[in-house]
């Protein structure tokens, strides 16, 4: 890379000798370094078929290192298991991932699945690896043919995975495929110390044999974010997910890496068939910090009702990707209370007890920064003098409110809202992932629930409560302490 670290001579006319002049050029010297060092590692890196041969090569030499894990190993009679091939569809060449049921393994060292993948790794450029505090995105397109198969067990087509510490190589985030009734494409989360969880599902049979465009950001830190979102070519929704207050790190980890291709089980290997998965235009960015959002103003707490606080405030920024409010039993000892999305200054905090006072603060808040908590306001709920005190709005939407109170010792409130009639199941996990208890596992008519949880015979510690309807999950965190 050539500077040329001459400004306009017209910037020059009030420097009148030759040490002002060189220091002048060295100053404009170190801002151009300091502007294309910060403009290369704002650019994507992007993996692009270029036609058949070299293809090893190819996803090395952007990746860096030997950036593929192939089962040329046990089958090399086959070839290369990743080829390049011409696609009529794309007008462009692509990525042909081969899998094959009875040959493949996993590198010769493990024979009960089978892996074909391409990723970053610790040979890797440093813009391409995600360490602590970093927000990467990751685009790229996918196709499975129209007649794959799918197993009870795992058949992923992407990974976000930790490099380094105690939980090494255990998935964050994966994209898998999996028998059912319908198969479903699944997007799954685990955080530290948890099993990895569905997050959001879609019905798999109507995208098979087309192309689907995937976008995946993320935070990495443990109160990280993640938007992921899965289109087709004309732009059609499949699938989308975001949340702004999701665990991506590992304890101890020296970064997160991406993997593409499949990796799939072969404990259930009869449901399975030879496959070819296909990959085209692999982008990797690391994209500049965000600036600090201004903070709210105007923020507003009223009892609207005996059970419910309604909380406004006045939005000052552009750029935020969501609001932080916090609540506080006493002005001084804040807990965070609710996520909202951008665009809404709006906070209903309903099913509250009576004759109690609650403070409230916003932050807003986008990718790498939060800007300064808001002013502070406070409400005290009322006391029922008819029946028609209670709340009797029909639920919007499901939500799954924070509990109250948290921390909590033995008992706490969990409270949700479902606005149609359906299956509700409602359970509570520690923090290793396993089942405490199920609280709600029936057929609920829509409407606010409120239900009060006893962890009397229960150790201290973070437990999370996962409410599930209508084909979605949410899930929330709580702690203990005895």
């Amino acid at each position: 890379m050539l500077l040329y670290c001459y400004p306009d001579e017209k910037l020059m006319l009030n420097l009148n000798n030759k040490r002002s002049l060189k220091i002048m050029r060295l100053f404009y010297c170190l801002y151009l370094l300091i502007f294309s060092i910060t403009s290369v590692f704002a650019q994507p890196v992007v993996l692009e078929a270029d036609g058949p041969g070299d293809t090893y090569e190819l996803i090395s030499n952007v990746f860096g290192g030997t950036s593929y894990e192939v089962p040329d190993c046990a089958h090399n009679d086959f070839g290369r298991h990743i080829e390049e091939v011409w696609s009529d569809e794309l007008q462009s060449y692509i990525f042909v991932f081969h899998i094959h049921t009875d040959e493949d393994n996993d590198r010769c060292i493990n024979f009960d699945r089978q892996r074909n993948e391409i990723k970053t790794y610790d040979q890797s450029p440093g813009n391409l690896l995600a360490t602590a505090g970093e927000t990467h995105i990751y685009r790229w397109k996918f196709k499975v043919d129209s007649a794959f198969q799918t197993s009870p067990n795992f058949s992923h087509m992407f990974q976000i995975k930790p490099r380094g510490g105690p939980d090494d190589s255990m998935p964050i985030l994966t994209i898998t495929m999996r028998d059912g009734n319908p198969d479903r494409l699944q997007l799954r989360h685990a955080a530290s110390n948890m099993n990895a969880s569905t997050v959001a599902f879609v019905n798999l049979e109507p995208l098979k044999g087309q192309w689907l465009e995937v976008y995946c950001r993320t935070l990495n830190q443990n109160a990280g974010k993640l938007e992921f979102l899965i289109e087709t070519l004309a732009g059609d929704t499949v699938l989308a997910y975001q949340n702004y207050d999701l665990d991506m790190w590992r304890l101890n980890a020296d970064f997160n890496r991406p993997k593409w291709g499949i990796y799939r089980s072969l404990l259930n290997a009869s449901y399975l068939r030879d496959e070819q998965v296909y990959f085209a235009d692999v982008s990797i960015e690391e994209p500049q910090a965000s600036a600090t959002p201004n903070p709210p103003t105007g923020l507003n707490a009223v009892a609207v009702n005996a059970y419910q606080i309604e909380v406004t405030w006045q939005d000052q920024s552009a750029d935020e990707t969501n609001f932080l409010i916090q609540r506080s039993m006493d002005g001084m000892t804040w807990e965070d209370y609710e996520m909202i999305e951008s665009g809404i200054t709006t906070f209903n905090d309903p099913f509250l007890p009576l004759n109690t006072t609650f403070y409230y603060r916003v932050r807003a808040e986008n990718w790498e920064a939060a800007s300064a908590f808001s002013n502070i306001d406070s409400a005290t709920t009322g006391v029922t003098t008819s029946i028609g005190d209670s709340p009797t709005t029909v639920p919007e939407k499901i939500e799954l409110l924070q509990n109250y109170p948290n921390p909590f010792n033995p008992a706490t409130t969990i409270a949700f809202q479902i606005p149609k009639a359906g299956h509700v199941q409602l359970q509570i996990f520690d923090a290793a992932g396993q089942l405490a208890e199920t609280l709600i596992n029936e057929v609920k008519p829509q409407g606010q629930y409120t239900i009060v949880w006893h962890a009397t015979d229960l150790a201290s510690g973070i437990y999370y409560y996962r409410l599930v309807n209508a084909g979605k999950i949410h899930s929330r965190k709580m702690l203990l302490v005895k």
